[in-house]
C-alpha cells in the first residue's frame, strides 16, 4: 500500500460525488464519504510519481477531510498541489518582506545591542585563568588542581564559573569536563586588577573520580571561563542579554520562510510533464 496522507472526518451530511475522470494528479477525488475519498485517492495514487505523492501529502497536511472539501469542493491532486503551493509562496514572500522591513526599522537598536555585547565580551576576555599544578589533597586523598584567576577587566567580581577538562597521561582530547563555580563573597570579592588562587578536588566531579584517573601516571588540565557566569558586586550578570527580537531571531524567521517557499516550489515542480526516456 502506498504511503498517503489520510484526512478523515465523520460526515454529518452527504456531499455530491465528484466525477471520477482523468488519472493520476488529474483524477477527480470523491468526497461523499471517507471510504470513497480513500478509494479514488488510491486509484489516483497508482498513476502519480513519488514526487507528486509527496507533494500531495505536503499540500493536505494541515487539513481535515472536511476542511479540505470546504477549501476545494472539486478535488484533484493537481488542483490542491498547485493552489497550496501558490498560497505558500505568496504568504511567505509577504512574511520575508515584512520581517526584512521590521529588521531595517530596528537596525539602530540591533547595532547598539551588538556593539555593547562585543565591548563587554572583550573586557571579560581580560579575565585570565592560569593552571598552576596538580597536587594530592591530603584530606580527601585525591588529586586536586590549583589555579589562579587574574582579573584584568574593569569589573569587580563576586563570582564566576569555568569549564575544566582533565587529561590523563599524554592524551590530546578529553571528555572529562566539569563546571567549576567560584564565589568570592567570603574573600571580599575579586576586585579589578587583583588575582586570587583556588583549587578543586577531582572527588568533586564524577567524571574525574575514576579508577582511570586514580591510576594515571600523569594528569593535566585545561580551563575556560564562562563569560555569562561572571557577576559583579551587586550580584548581577555583567554580560548583557540582547533584547528581543535579535538579529538572529529575524534571520531564523526569514530562513524558515525561504525554506517554506523552496518546499512549495518543489511541490509545484512535481506537476511538470515528465519527459519520456530516450531510447538507446
Amino acid at each position: 500500500m502506498w504511503k498517503r496522507c489520510r484526512v478523515a472526518i465523520v460526515f454529518s451530511v452527504a456531499v455530491l460525488l465528484a466525477a471520477c475522470g482523468g488519472k493520476g494528479v488529474d483524477k477527480s477525488i470523491a468526497t461523499d464519504s471517507e471510504a470513497a475519498y480513500r478509494k479514488t485517492l488510491d486509484e489516483a495514487w497508482a498513476d502519480m510519481t513519488v514526487e507528486q505523492q509527496n507533494a500531495y501529502n505536503w499540500a493536505v497536511s494541515t487539513y481535515t477531510l472536511e476542511g479540505l472539501i470546504q477549501a476545494y469542493p472539486k478535488i484533484t491532486p493537481r488542483k490542491v498541489i498547485d493552489a497550496e503551493s501558490d498560497a505558500y509562496i505568496a504568504l511567505h514572500t509577504r512574511k520575508i518582506a515584512s520581517i526584512t522591513a521590521e529588521m531595517a526599522a530596528n537596525a539602530e537598536r540591533l547595532a547598539a545591542d551588538e556593539r555593547r555585547l562585543k565591548e563587554v565580551s572583550e573586557e571579560l576576555a581580560k579575565i585570565r585563568l592560569e593552571p598552576v599544578a596538580i597536587k594530592e589533597d591530603k584530606y580527601l586523598k585525591r588529586p586536586k588542581f590549583e589555579y589562579v584567576v587574574h582579573n584584568g577587566s574593569q569589573y569587580d567580581i563576586s563570582s564566576l564559573s569555568f569549564h575544566a577538562w582533565l587529561y590523563v597521561d599524554d592524551e590530546d582530547h578529553s571528555d572529562r569536563r566539569c563546571r567549576v563555580a567560584e564565589h568570592y563573597q567570603s574573600r571580599n570579592g575579586l576586585p579589578r586588577g587583583a588575582s586570587i588562587q583556588g583549587d578543586w578536588s577531582v572527588s568533586r566531579c564524577s567524571f574525574w573520580d575514576t579508577l582511570e584517573v586514580r591510576n594515571a601516571k600523569k594528569l593535566s588540565f585545561r580551563v575556560q571561563l564562562l563569560p555569562d557566569s561572571v557577576r559583579n558586586y551587586a550580584e548581577k550578570k555583567i554580560l548583557p542579554v540582547l533584547s528581543s527580537p535579535t538579529r538572529q531571531d529575524y534571520q531564523q524567521q526569514i530562513k524558515f520562510s525561504e525554506e517554506a517557499i523552496a518546499q512549495a516550489l518543489l511541490a509545484k515542480a512535481s506537476l511538470a510533464p515528465v519527459a519520456p526516456a530516450s531510447a538507446d
